[in-house]
């Protein structure tokens, strides 16, 4: 198990797309809201168990090295995502697995499970992670819905209050 912040924190998962982008907005938002802390999770799966015995160390190192250049990537995009809530306390952590068991696996202790969604986030739209997690999580999951996070940023009138939900999210209970 990787770094997890205490009990009463946002896991967000963050695969760099503009879904999870928007997700990894809401849930800054949502944690400053909350003044909870942050936990940004992107799950590497180690492709090496796939590479035959005779693939060239070369190779390997590269790897390796691509999967440093992804941590230190996504502790830029959480804090650009953060910049209006820098009293966030946030934990960056890029993990090796299964996308959906490693985020069920963070949510354990979590209040609430971020997930971004290109569409809109009906049931049967959503991706096999978000299908499972939704199944599954221990905590209530939130699905936040690209299309639906522009639109709302487009019109003034949607600031996020703590008495309703931010712009473009849906919350689904697990």
């Amino acid at each position: 198990m990787g770094p997890q912040p205490t009990d009463g924190h946002i896991v967000v998962g963050v695969d760099g797309s503009a879904a999870s982008l928007a997700a990894l907005q809401w849930a800054g938002r949502e944690a400053g809201l909350r003044s909870s802390a942050l936990h940004v999770v992107h799950v590497w799966e180690d492709e090496a168990r796939h590479w035959a015995p005779y693939a060239s160390a070369t190779f390997r190192r590269r790897r390796a090295g691509a999967r440093q250049s992804a941590g230190a990537r996504l502790e830029e995009l959480a804090e650009a995502a953060l910049g209006a809530h820098p009293e966030v306390n946030m934990v960056v952590e890029v993990a090796d697995g299964l996308p959906a068991r490693i985020l069920l696996d963070r949510a354990a202790r979590a209040d609430l499970l971020v997930l971004g969604s290109p569409s809109d986030p009906a049931p049967d739209t959503l991706g096999p992670v978000a299908q499972v997690c939704l199944r599954h999580a221990p905590c209530p999951v939130v699905v936040v819905s690209v299309e639906k996070a522009r639109g709302a940023a487009a019109s003034p009138g949607n600031a996020a209050s703590p008495h309703r939900n931010p712009v473009g999210a849906t919350p689904v209970l697990a």
